[in-house]
């Protein structure tokens, strides 16, 4: 017998990351190209030239069509731009 989804009911709390947390260990998210783009304020273009010059985190290969970045290094990089870093946008 197939069990039936459970459906979110309005007065429910939608699962958020933070509710996923194990040993006080987040887990590890996956940004796809937008993004990335969102979170950086940089074009496609961009990107790929800065990690052409090793200026912006390498993504990584999901499948054969489709890479990512992990979170954590898109968000180190921002705060090393916050920072004063080398990281020119």
């Amino acid at each position: 017998m197939a069990k039936n989804p459970h459906i979110i009911q309005a007065d429910e709390q939608q699962p958020t990351r933070e509710m996923y947390v194990f040993d006080g260990v987040p887990p590890m998210a996956i940004l796809r190209l937008p993004a990335v783009k969102a979170r950086t304020g940089l074009s496609r273009a961009t990107i790929y030239r800065k990690i052409q010059n090793s200026e912006f985190p390498r993504p990584h290969q999901l499948s054969q069509r489709a890479v990512g970045w992990l979170e954590s290094d898109v968000e180190t990089w921002i705060a090393n731009c916050l920072a004063g870093g080398t990281n020119d946008r």
